[in-house]
């Protein structure tokens, strides 16, 4: 079981903040105050140590004395066999018997193991310990060691599939690794392999001051899952890089317990944080008005950052709030990265054209996504987009309809200057926004294909419905049927999956977000249903070829080629006497990764050459091998230099620059000159390369591999 008395020591906070009164929905009853869920890997023994900075007391007396509940992340075979490094399994079950918490796996050895098995068994056994040692408590969380390895380090989604990952998931329910942090609102989609936003530990450099305001920003944010980490505790103005100062430590705990007993706050251990019920309609932006956060070194993690002429204006806002000012060229208003579930949603924002500023430069708007780690796919849900208004300081509402890609948990909000511009920004909502798949197309998907591009959904079952209307937009998804470039319309079919077809040139186009709305006949349309194309112009790589030829002129290709942002959607192929020729087979077109080709001629080298083309019409490099001849042992003798041949033999002798082989009924022979490894005597092996003859002697000569 976890316990979830309040909490304060080791620190992996999971804020959920609700603001006002007791943070209830009235919708649905669940109470929004933000969870504080404090984290500490390791389980070191600093934490029984007395500090002046903590007024004289241990971490965990501090801890006990304000009621903070910890998650401790447990090394089992430091707490069985390292009592004066690290808490023992008595220290343990006192904290958490006192204070609650949870007693979480951080492995059993926190180090490298040799293989795949032992990782598994790490991630087995460290839990069986933690329920055998402290019986009564439930080890639900596992915590990654950042030592593990290779397919263990999981920092990409394709680590959730792998035997490690899948071991995780069937003993635990939630787990922290290197997926991806950020602010955390609402239920959590993702329970396996994200982290906390914030540390305390010495090395990220916190102040007493900096927590503090970061912790007001996490208490006044409805829904907010906030984690904080720390490790082993160390005195005011020590250095130690994974250790928390003890003063910074007493100052935390008692933050979070003024918070807490005000109601401002919730206390638990991650397990009970991971499963708590929030409302479905929480603005995942926190600090949407910029009323709490200080720009800078305060709130260096978030809720937002800045570079350039940024500044929090003190009035003159919506209901004459703060509001972020926004001066002049590559001035960047940015949220701290979000962590959001996939979907469809609605960004909205208020902004204003600050006097003197002229009416045609724009405040420019984009939204980042991306995939761990951050540089391997980054994508754009919302592109640079110019936002203009019509008047000077008078708040205007804007919005930009939103796809967030599964597996692509990272999100960051920007609001640029352009050149000359003066901008006011306020109050910045990020809502949730599902379709009704009664009244709006739902399921769309876009097939890119090298000339053009077909877009499908399913059309609503609805009667009033008479038409479906496609647009795209350059930078953001059109709003409505008129806005953006229109894709095509079609007769709608009530509840049927359709699609629309239409020639696109990706040479000019980067990305394009799709609308697709059901129109009435009256013309009235509904909200869209989203999809976006990324357009990829990098080409596949250069295929990898090989093939035969038999003696009666049939040849067996083969290739394969690699795209990994959008894969490969045909290939060329040609054979002929030269490289890259295709004299003999004149160039076509494929799907498929072979080919039997029929009626060669055959004595002469052939050349197999293939190229790979993406779904958006870009070409790889040609690669051309040579079509080796399928033949026996005897018939290669026949061909000429220089010819390929695929010849399989006994292997009769062994030199160490050749090997000699011959047919299994010893009517012929040939010598293999090569780096032959693993060519033993007596061992049935084939050979490719191509005919030579030294010293009146018949010859093939073997390529490195």
């Amino acid at each position: 079981m976890s316990r979830s008395l309040p909490s304060s020591v080791t620190i992996v906070l999971l804020l959920l903040v609700m603001g006002a009164g007791l943070g209830l929905c009235r919708c649905c009853g669940a109470d929004d105050r933000p969870i504080v869920v404090v984290r500490e890997d390791d389980g070191r023994g600093t934490w029984r140590t007395h500090f002046n900075g903590l007024g004289g007391m241990s971490g965990l007396e501090y801890g006990k004395l304000k009621g903070i509940p910890i998650t401790w992340g447990i090394i089992t075979s430091y707490s069985s066999n390292l009592p004066s490094s690290y808490l023992t399994w008595a220290d343990l079950r006192n904290y958490l018997d006192s204070a609650g918490g949870e007693a979480a796996s951080h492995s059993c050895q926190h180090a490298a193991m040799a293989s795949t098995y032992a990782y598994v068994n790490e991630v087995a056994n460290s839990k069986a310990l933690i329920e055998e040692n402290l019986s009564g408590y439930s080890c639900t969380t596992f915590f990654q060691p950042g030592t593990w390895l290779g397919e263990a380090h999981l920092d990409a989604f394709s680590g959730i599939d792998n035997a490690i990952g899948q071991g995780i998931q069937a003993n635990y329910d939630q787990s922290m690794a290197y997926l991806g942090s950020g602010w955390s609102i609402g239920s959590p989609y993702y329970r396996y392999g994200m982290t906390n936003i914030y540390q305390i530990d010495y090395h990220r450099n916190p102040t007493v001051e900096s927590m503090i305001a970061t912790l007001d920003v996490a208490a006044a944010t409805p829904g907010l899952i906030f984690v904080v980490s720390c490790h082993g505790v160390q005195e005011t103005g020590d250095t130690q890089t994974y250790h928390v100062q003890a003063d910074l430590l007493k100052a935390f705990m008692d933050k979070l317990a003024d918070l807490r007993d005000s109601g401002k706050v919730r206390l638990m251990g991650l397990h009970d944080a991971y499963h708590a019920a929030f409302s479905p309609n929480l603005n995942r932006i926190p600090d949407s008005g910029l009323e709490v956060c200080t720009l800078g070194q305060l709130n260096q993690f978030g809720p937002w950052r800045i570079s350039g002429n940024v500044s929090i204006a003190g009035s003159g806002g919506i209901d004459d709030s703060k509001y972020a000012s926004v001066i002049g060229d590559r001035s960047d208003l940015r949220s701290g990265d979000l962590i959001l579930a996939p979907g469809r949603y609605e960004l909205t924002w208020h902004q204003k054209r600050e006097l003197g500023y002229p009416a045609n430069s724009p405040l420019i708007v984009s939204l980042s996504n991306w995939a761990p780690p951050k540089v391997s796919d980054l994508r754009y849900p919302v592109g640079y987009t110019s936002c203009y208004n019509s008047q000077s300081d008078v708040w205007e509402r804007k919005t930009a309809l939103v796809l967030i890609s599964d597996k692509h948990p990272s999100v960051s909000v920007h609001f640029w200057g352009s050149s000359g511009s003066g901008h006011g920004v306020d109050n910045v909502s990020f809502l949730s926004a599902p379709l009704d798949p009664a009244i709006s197309p739902t399921n769309s998907v876009v097939r890119p294909m090298p000339t053009g591009c077909f877009i499908s959904w399913d059309t609503p079952s609805n009667p009033s419905v008479t038409e479906i209307r496609v647009c795209y937009g350059l930078n953001t998804h059109p709003l409505t049927s008129s806005e953006g470039t229109l894709f095509g319309t079609v007769t709608a079919l009530e509840g049927t999956r359709q699609e629309l077809s239409r020639e696109m040139n990706w040479a000019t186009i980067g990305r394009a977000y799709f609308s697709v709305f059901a129109v009435k006949q009256n013309g009235e349309f509904s909200a869209p249903d989203l999809a976006y194309v990324n357009v990829d112009k990098t080409a596949p790589s250069a295929p990898k070829v090989s093939g035969h030829i038999r003696s009666d002129g049939t040849a067996s290709a083969n290739w394969s080629s690699t795209d990994a942002e959008s894969g490969v959607a045909e290939y060329r192929y040609a054979v002929g006497t030269s490289l890259e020729s295709d004299d003999i087979v004149n160039w076509t077109n494929t799907e498929e990764t072979s080919a039997v080709l029929q009626a060669l001629p055959v004595g002469n080298t052939l050349f197999l050459s293939v190229k790979a083309r993406n779904p958006f019409g870009y070409w790889s490099a040609v690669s051309s091998g040579p079509l080796s001849i399928r033949c026996s042992i005897s018939e290669a003798r026949e061909y000429g230099d220089g010819v390929g041949v695929t010849v399989t033999g006994i292997v009769t002798a062994v030199y160490s620059d050749c090997r000699y082989i011959e047919q299994t009924d010893r009517a012929a022979g040939i010598r293999l000159i090569g780096k032959l490894s693993g060519f033993a005597e007596g061992q049935e092996v084939t050979a490719t390369g191509n005919l030579t003859t030294l010293a009146g002697e018949r010859a093939i000569l073997v390529p490195t591999p």
